[in-house]
């Protein structure tokens, strides 16, 4: 898988990161080449797993300094498999330490994005659409994880900007993705989301929602980031160790640090069923799961 939850749930099982490239400071001018972008930008679409995917993690989030709110922590498990021309990935929140689920979302990439939500106490399995108006709602209070993050519903929006391929250390073009009207209506704030895909691998590793801070219709920002921190090598193949998603307002943070996972799996299809987003049967056998 090659990128950040859809951007990084598409670059959770990459075999494609053969390195972790240290950047160099340079100074060269991006290298405007638009058939170069366009192609890294298909290739980044294009990318597909081998085989259905686990992973275990723990989120932290630390308020920014100006905050007098203690950090919180949740458990999770993340599973992952292919849709369609997206992949489709479940996540269960449970809290810090153990206990039952607390929330449970699915979501559907590629070109026709879905996203639904389950929680603790609601009578049934079945999940419920979440829409366009939610999608930036934190996952659980104070988190800077949402259905966005895990969705990444940019990375196939049509309208897009190519800024350049740029050539600090790391050779990565950047694109400036342009929302669709009906998420702009739900959206206001937000004016485009810049993503960075590394030329060598194709892959996504970071993005940044620039838009304009609540109340202004003015000076565009970087308004939140996610950034992948680091990978590690499971079954011969790179799998996402640590993610960072910052609200540059507040300065707060969440950190995704993946504990175990496994690849190259056949998970039952009705586990990534709305239908049963509430049935919290585990899809794979703990015993198959490597820490990392």
């Amino acid at each position: 898988m090659k990128t950040l939850l859809a951007a990084f749930s598409l670059c959770l099982a990459s075999s494609c990161f053969a390195q972790i490239r240290t950047p160099v400071p340079a100074a060269a001018p991006p290298v405007i080449d638009p058939a170069a972008g366009t192609k890294a930008l298909e290739s980044l679409r294009l990318s597909k797993p081998d085989g259905d995917y686990a992973l275990r993690f723990t989120l932290l989030h630390t308020p920014g300094s100006n905050s007098k709110l203690a950090e919180t922590g949740y458990d999770g498990e993340l599973y992952g498999t292919w849709r369609g021309d997206g992949p489709r990935v479940l996540v269960r929140l449970h809290p810090a330490g153990g206990g039952p689920v607390l929330v449970s979302l699915l979501t559907q990439g590629g070109s026709q994005p879905s996203t639904w939500i389950w929680k603790s106490g609601t009578p049934g399995i079945a999940g419920t659409p979440v829409e366009w108006t939610h999608l930036l709602d934190p996952l659980a209070p104070s988190l800077q994880f949402s259905a966005f993050d895990l969705q990444s519903p940019f990375l196939f929006w049509a309208d897009y900007e190519y800024e350049g391929k740029f050539l600090e250390g790391r050779h990565e073009h950047r694109f400036k993705m342009k929302p669709p009207a009906a998420f702009t209506a739900a959206h206001p704030t937000v004016d485009s989301v810049r993503i960075y895909v590394d030329d060598e691998a194709q892959s996504a590793f970071k993005w940044e929602v620039i838009g304009y801070p609540a109340g202004t219709t003015k000076n565009k920002i970087v308004l939140r980031s996610s950034e992948i921190n680091l990978l590690k090598k499971v079954e011969g193949r790179y799998m996402v160790k640590q993610v960072d998603f910052r609200d540059l307002l507040t300065r707060d943070k969440t950190r995704l640090q993946a504990t175990a996972a496994a690849m190259g799996l056949a998970l039952p299809q009705a586990t990534f069923e709305p239908e049963r987003l509430g049935d919290t049967t585990q899809p794979v056998e703990p015993e198959r799961l490597k820490g990392i």
